[in-house]
């Protein structure tokens, strides 16, 4: 009884996914160095960063792409350090990146280590008429809500439109002020920008003193003038360029969902968690707040995991079935009803001594877990087949029962270990490899592993006990 509650316990709270986690030892790096060929971003950017990042001996590649004003590097990690470490490698290798010296223009302008996210449930913002900007508002109030749900991890945005102002102008009235486009970028980025001047004593009290210019409307930017030095006209922008404010073209994202143009919202879940469980909590909550939305906008499913994983547990529960059916039908039909029954309630047994114990070694149900559980319903058997006909020989042979049990379980105990050991020991390759694949498929030897455990386990003593009270001669 205490078997059965701890496994149906657990398998109703144990963590699902469809897929085990793995830890990706890789961040990239990206630097700009603006208006600079490929040759001079290579020598001077990328070769600086690559040696100042080699100085980590934990650094086991560096792949890199130079292009003309950006560099990219890919940086990984070996597969000597755990998850857990990473974080501290990522600090070390962002503190190597702020001592290199780089020269005058450029700059690192991202690290992007987070590639471990997973997004079980993502979702379609749309509506008819709506423009992009009105999506991505409700997108992320959408953002808001989903935050302070139970489980949920984080939440991201994709496929929104950025807003741009857009100056054009005629080329050849252009080259007729001797503006350059580069002049006029300069004194527009030179203007818009908010800067630290100093501070002032005020009595007691010491302020600090920001100069604002950004420009906070397009009649503003209109209006700012510009001219070339020691000249003693200026020239207004709104005279010289068609202002327009619109939506980034070409844009860096685009999600599309049925056709139509949506904005994404993708969440994860904190690790640990039920993937249908926050599912639910998740489909009330955008319920809740679908409520709410105007008419004609929409918030529709794209992915939603829950589906899928409860199909695998689904798939897994037939596959338990067909064993049980085979298991009792192949005995009934060789050994009797009594030896089928007995050696039949190994299998359900077995499955929940591993839901019971699936916690402990870190693993959860999923792709890899479930596939192990399929392939040990094959194999845990055999030790209570052997148990079960070792012990009728000797009833059949004249010992009573206590003694037909005990000297099977005696001369069984070993032998039997033994031959699941080495079955174990077939699998013990995964667990003791090192990298990312080995961490995807660890589950499959926990799982197996403790099947056999199990499987030999219960043999020695529940399926000799109900041997004891049930077996004839």
């Amino acid at each position: 009884m205490i078997l059965i509650l701890a496994g149906i316990t657990t398998f109703l709270s144990i963590g699902r996914r469809e897929y085990p986690e793995f830890t990706i030892r890789t961040a990239k790096v990206f630097a700009a160095y603006p208006g600079r060929t490929t040759v001079q971003v290579e020598q001077e950017v990328t070769e600086v960063l690559e040696q100042k990042i080699r100085e980590m001996p934990e650094v086991k590649e560096i792949l890199s792409t130079s292009e003309s004003g950006l560099s990219i590097l890919s940086v990984e990690i070996t597969d000597d350090y755990s998850g857990a470490e990473l974080e501290n490698l990522w600090t070390d290798m962002r503190d190597k990146i702020d001592d290199a010296e780089l020269p005058q223009g450029a700059a690192v302008v991202g690290v992007n280590d987070d590639f471990g996210d997973t997004y079980p449930y993502i979702y379609a913002v749309s509506g008819d008429g709506y423009t992009p900007k009105e999506l991505y508002d409700v997108a992320e109030d959408l953002r808001d809500l989903v935050l302070d749900l139970e489980g949920v991890g984080k939440v991201s945005i994709h496929g929104d439109l950025q807003e741009r102002i857009y100056l054009e102008y005629s080329t050849s009235k252009f080259a007729a002020y001797g503006f350059t486009t580069g002049f006029v970028q300069g004194k527009l980025r030179d203007q818009n920008v908010a800067i630290s001047s100093g501070e002032a004593d005020f009595g007691n009290h010491r302020l600090k003193i920001n100069t604002l210019g950004e420009f906070k409307s397009i009649e503003e930017l209109s209006d700012y003038q510009i001219s070339r030095t020691g000249d003693a006209v200026s020239v207004r922008i709104a005279d010289r360029f068609e202002i327009t404010r619109d939506y980034e073209d070409p844009p860096e994202t685009l999600s599309h969902f049925n056709g139509e143009r949506v904005v994404c919202v993708a969440v994860s879940m904190k690790d640990g968690e039920v993937v249908s469980k926050v599912g639910d909590t998740l489909e009330e909550g955008i319920a809740r707040f679908q409520q709410t939305l105007p008419i004609g906008l929409e918030i529709e499913r794209m992915f939603f995991q829950p589906i899928y994983v409860d199909a695998s547990v689904a798939n897994f529960f037939v596959n338990l079935g067909q064993a049980f059916f085979f298991v009792i039908l192949v005995m009934l039909l060789f050994s009797g009803w009594r030896l089928a029954v007995i050696v039949g309630l190994l299998v359900p047994s077995v499955c929940l001594f591993c839901f019971a114990l699936m916690p402990t070694f870190g693993v959860e149900l999923e792709m890899m877990s479930i596939a192990a559980l399929i392939i040990a319903l094959g194999i845990l058997v055999d030790n209570a087949v052997v148990v079960c006909e070792q012990i009728l020989n000797r009833l059949n042979e004249g010992q009573n029962r206590k003694d037909a049990v005990v000297n099977s379980i005696k001369g069984l105990m070993i032998p039997l270990l033994a031959g699941s050991g080495t079955t174990i020991a077939a699998f013990a390759v995964i667990a003791t490899a090192e990298g990312s694949a080995a961490e995807f498929t660890f589950s499959l030897f926990a799982v197996v592993s403790l099947s056999l455990i199990g499987s030999w386990l219960l043999s020695m003593t529940i399926i000799a006990l109900f041997c004891y009270n049930f077996l004839k001669p």
